[in-house]
């Protein structure tokens, strides 16, 4: 049991998904349909598994598209990231970022590898903070006595540390993120954009926009084909979007393909099964 007197994570013999190396759009030329694709076959080689590790995968679009898959067979799911001495992947993705995704989809537990002991210490300081399901790694007894130090609670099982923090010490702000950065935003002084058409060729109205006195920048979008156009360039906005949508099948769209987390806006008149998916599948946050 952890603190809050809850069973831990039971992964010692889960079934490893490793990354199928296709980079899709518009970094390569797979779509993230087929990431999924792959994925849900490697859990179908695995049908017998009694739960899934996400190991060695590096891109956020791996990491949710390996979700997504393995999700559907209605087994536990843990992701394990290697991370460096800044606490990204070897591409590039922060692992505060990764978390707040893959916790938001349904992640069942978050856990982080590093070359360095010291690495694997900062990152869990840090992410302790806004961890919502449990957070674990191998370290020494020496290490675990330096966390304890830092007000963390340590719980050892099967080899592995899981910690925890006290609610106080908790984050706040409500969490955001793309597969560059996470964000932390205070809903009373959250600043949001003027609504941002989508249109083809959208990155230098992004890129500006980003350069705005913003928090959030709002995405209006009215189709399918927005959606898919917004996403073509969506690496290219530095701040949490928002989606404006009236339309049911674009806003899954758009949550589906998007590698982060974002908002929904809450004036939009969607169906109440559509939001309801949203916020349990893709993490959404309706605001």
């Amino acid at each position: 049991m952890n603190s809050d007197g809850c069973s831990l994570p039971d992964f010692i013999n889960a079934t490893e998904i490793i990354p199928c190396g296709m980079m899709i759009e518009p970094y390569g030329e797979h779509s993230f349909a087929e990431l999924k694709e792959y994925y849900k076959e490697q859990c179908q080689k695995n049908e017998n598994a009694s739960s899934f590790m996400l190991k060695n995968m590096a891109l956020m679009s791996d990491l949710r598209a390996g979700l997504l898959s393995c999700k559907k067979t209605g087994k536990a799911v843990y992701a394990v990231l290697n991370v460096d001495e800044e606490q990204r992947t070897t591409g590039e993705l922060p692992a505060d970022s990764a978390l707040i995704t893959l916790q938001s989809m349904g992640l069942s537990a978050f856990g982080i590898e590093a070359e360095s002991e010291d690495t694997i210490v900062d990152g869990i300081i840090r992410l302790v903070r806004f961890s919502e399901i449990p957070l674990f790694a191998k370290v020494s007894e020496k290490s675990i006595s330096e966390l304890k130090e830092n007000g963390l609670t340590v719980t050892e099982k099967d080899g592995y540390a899981f910690f925890d923090i006290s609610e106080d010490e908790k984050e706040k702000a409500f969490k955001l993120a793309n597969e560059r950065q996470a964000f932390f935003l205070e809903p009373d002084t959250t600043e949001i954009s003027e609504a941002i058409p989508c249109e083809a060729n959208m990155d230098e109205i992004l890129c500006e926009a980003s350069q705005e006195a913003f928090d959030i920048l709002k995405i209006e979008m009215n189709s399918p084909d927005d959606a898919l156009a917004f996403i073509q360039d969506a690496h290219m906005a530095d701040l949490p979007v928002m989606f404006s949508c009236e339309d049911d099948i674009s806003i899954m769209l758009a949550l589906m393909l998007y590698q982060g987390r974002a908002l929904i806006d809450s004036t939009c008149e969607l169906d109440e099964k559509t939001l309801t998916k949203a916020v349990t599948k893709y993490g959404a946050v309706i605001y």
